[in-house]
């Protein structure tokens, strides 16, 4: 069963694969613009935080890192509980993957990483196509293609032997399908193709075909119990590998998530923990482990602050010293805060007050416009603290936003006040 060599099956995977799929979300985004264009408001509720994280626990979730985030990862494994006290339970052994996830958009993110566990390097891209939604369009499940690819660099096994670098590259390919069925439980399978190069023995596939599902329970505001199974389809790999198996809780703490969780799988990525497992749980072959991130923004998915600040005061001065032929832009002022925009604001420079000789009238104008802006600010406040009680919006995001949108008010108060 080796489904890769055939060049021609390679061919119409890889084209449908980078190609034809990907125009589903493309198709998606025109019709948006569509929409747009003919001026219907868009009414189409997307679903969030169907998982917490990017992984389930070895499972890849069909969540992704922001654009412009850096997600550093640390992912730990100990040792087999079942050594006992001598082993100090598994504690005295352990595996490591240290990598890096980064959002090139918020649907497009790539990977890298190194793992002690056969001396592994592995990178990844994983991209996002439907999104479940609900209202003026409906998409019942959330989908998303995953590929990687792996290169172990552990001594040969017979190293006077003619071996080839090719021999220890490994390829994996996913799509994840999930669905938040309602605020508590969500869903996801994952359907999988890993191919091995080299493998041992003839009695070994080369191409090795699994379905991985995987849950989450929500079990308080904070934490969850998440869980996964990967069944391998039979005859396809040596005898004494096992399917993996999983669970463990995800913990919410000041934006980020700390997972820990059992498994019976040593390796933390794909080629390793679908087709190389060995653990039996009911031996106690379980490993206790977990993963840890540090996020670092490092390019701001909004403008910033200063430009914000700048453009908003420009546009002001603007209206002020042609207030008969200039109106404000009610669309650019009133949008909406969402997690990828902060919305422009009005900017009031007390230097910029018409004088007296325009006549009182123009002054009431100016403090109505500064009483308008300022119950602006207002509604924006409490939109952004729905986006972080949502977790929506990244913390160190909010506030710096809601810093601007204080200064701008105590503002517009004082002169309010003048």
């Amino acid at each position: 069963m080796n489904l890769w060599k055939n060049p021609n099956l390679r061919y119409l995977i890889i084209v449908l694969f980078l190609h034809f799929i990907p125009m589903l979300s493309w198709a998606q985004e025109e019709e948006e613009d569509l929409l747009a264009l003919l001026g219907e408001e868009e009414t189409t509720d997307y679903t969030i935080a169907t998982f917490k994280a990017n992984r389930i626990i070895n499972l890849h979730s069909i969540e992704n890192t922001s654009r412009g985030v850096l997600d550093f990862k640390i992912s730990h494994r100990f040792g087999f509980i079942n050594g006992g006290i001598s082993e100090l339970f598994g504690l005295d052994q352990a595996s490591i993957r240290i990598g890096a996830d980064y959002g090139i958009t918020d649907r497009l993110m790539v990977g890298f990483g190194r793992s002690s566990f056969e001396k592994t390097y592995d990178g990844f891209a994983k991209v996002k196509i439907l999104r479940q939604s609900s209202g003026a369009k409906t998409m019942p499940f959330t989908v998303s293609l995953f590929g990687s690819m792996v290169a172990k660099t552990v001594e040969f096994r017979d190293p006077d032997r003619e071996n080839y670098f090719s021999s220890r590259l490994y390829y994996s390919f996913q799509g994840l399908i999930g669905r938040k069925l309602n605020e508590s439980i969500s869903l996801q399978l994952s359907p999988t193709l890993v191919h091995r190069n080299l493998v041992r023995t003839n009695s070994e596939s080369n191409d090795v075909l699994s379905l991985g599902i995987g849950g989450r329970f929500k079990l308080n505001k904070r934490i969850s119990l998440n869980a996964e199974y990967i069944y391998v389809f039979p005859d396809q790999l040596a005898p004494g590998y096992r399917n993996s198996m999983s669970v463990g809780f995800d913990i919410e703490t000041g934006g980020h998530v700390f997972q820990l969780h059992f498994t019976n799988s040593t390796s933390m990525i794909e080629k390793g923990y679908i087709t190389e497992t060995i653990g039996n749980w009911f031996d106690g072959d379980i490993h206790f482990g977990f993963n840890v991130s540090r996020v670092f923004t490092i390019k701001s998915k909004d403008k910033s602050l200063l430009n914000l600040e700048q453009e908003d005061h420009a546009m002001m001065v603007d209206q002020v010293n042609h207030p008969s032929t200039n109106k404000p832009n009610q669309t650019h002022i009133e949008s909406t805060i969402e997690e990828k925009s902060l919305p422009q604001t009005v900017v009031i420079d007390s230097e910029q007050e018409p004088s007296s000789k325009q006549g009182i009238s123009q002054k009431s104008k100016l403090q109505q416009n500064r009483q308008a802006t300022l119950d602006r600010l207002n509604r924006m406040s409490t939109q952004l603290d729905k986006l972080k009680k949502e977790n929506r919006i990244h913390p160190s995001h909010y506030a710096k936003k809601m810093a601007y949108i204080q200064s701008v008010r105590d503002k517009i108060k004082k002169e309010i006040q003048e």
